[in-house]
């Protein structure tokens, strides 16, 4: 990644060429999206606003222009431009202007949470038209033949999820962004200054009033199932499981704790594969906004 970080910050062309090159590639592998537009943040992170902009437009009509000649797709570059590259880029400069990634990161999560309102707002009726899909997607293509009955078990399985559909529409939006723009900023720090984004990293805080919001969109959740208040909480908890990671890599990085690796290394084992630790990550992230950890731990070092 250093690599193409180093080739995209040549010059406009390079930076153009490898970001649409990595998109076309992530049609075939979504994943390999992601470095495209992590790409993006890393010109909008490193640039100043108006090269950043001929970047972004130029990635643009490059991909329309393979897109009309290759797969009659001129509108191409368009999509790609507002649902890749445009949301991490908005992100991306506000970052370089304040400086402060905590505010980046809740830039990302009201994206989300504006996604989600969209999709609410277009449709109303999200169960209805979720059944509607998968019928389309799982059921006709078996109509008649011996697997008819696993298909509508499995539809049956699934809609359930219909009035989540906003908030996991939004989650994975702001999840992709908030990927997207820290995979950036590291590397910025390893072509620019090795080291700056490990220290900016363990710095996240959101402050209390974001915390105090997402605990009321948590309970209001957990009270009334109102799909609204659910797919809110899908978007906004991922703020404090954020902040308690932060945590977590501030608390094993201490000097005076020689065993902070593997315990760090088990913890983000735990956290991909215990979901009830994830729970607690979150909830040591939101106390953290009073009861500030870390700059405890940092008095009682420098007291030591």
């Amino acid at each position: 990644m250093r690599v193409l970080a180093r080739i995209a910050l040549q010059g406009p062309g390079q930076a153009i060429g490898l970001i649409v090159a990595l998109a076309m590639l992530g049609l075939m592998l979504p994943p390999v999206a992601i470095l495209s537009s992590a790409l993006a943040a890393l010109v909008c992170l490193q640039a100043d606003s108006q090269k950043a902009l001929m970047v972004l437009l130029g990635s643009a009509v490059v991909a329309s222009l393979i897109g009309g000649l290759l797969a009659a797709m001129p509108f191409l570059g368009l999509v790609m431009l507002l649902t890749l590259w445009a949301p991490v880029a908005a992100s991306a400069m506000w970052l370089r202007r304040s400086g402060n990634l905590s505010q980046a990161l809740l830039m990302t999560a009201m994206l989300g949470v504006g996604v989600l309102l969209a999709v609410f707002a277009a449709v109303p009726d999200t169960n209805t038209a979720w059944q509607a899909l998968l019928e389309q997607q799982l059921v006709v293509p078996f109509k008649g033949t011996p697997q008819e009955a696993q298909a509508l078990q499995l539809v049956e399985q699934l809609q359930g999820m219909g009035g989540l559909l906003p908030g996991l529409l939004g989650m994975s939006v702001m999840l992709s962004v908030q990927v997207a723009l820290l995979l950036g900023r590291w590397v910025q720090s390893q072509v620019i200054k090795p080291g700056a984004f490990g220290n900016e990293y363990r710095q996240i805080g959101f402050g209390r009033w974001p915390m105090l919001v997402f605990a009321l969109v948590v309970v209001g959740a957990l009270l009334t199932k109102q799909p609204l208040l659910q797919s809110l909480a899908l978007v906004v908890s991922w703020l404090p499981v954020k902040q308690g990671i932060a945590v977590l890599h501030a608390w094993c990085g201490r000097p005076n704790f020689a065993q902070g690796k593997p315990v760090l290394v088990l913890s983000w084992v735990l956290l991909i594969f215990l979901p009830h630790f994830v729970v607690l990550v979150a909830a040591i992230g939101a106390v953290d906004n009073w009861m500030n950890f870390r700059t405890r731990w940092a008095t009682t070092a420098s007291g030591e």
